[in-house]
């Protein structure tokens, strides 16, 4: 389950693939979102 906007992507020497992500919350009705998509970059 991914958001519009948030990429997959893998490297040989990285196996992790959710490196953006986005908070939500629900409001009793509905998902919402919180704010923009963090990126967190990987440091090879």
């Amino acid at each position: 389950m991914l958001l519009p906007g948030i990429s997959v992507t893998t490297k040989p020497t990285g196996y992790r693939v959710n490196k953006q992500f986005q908070m939500v919350r629900f409001d009793g009705e509905r998902w919402e979102k919180i704010g923009t998509i963090i990126t967190d970059e990987d440091k090879e």
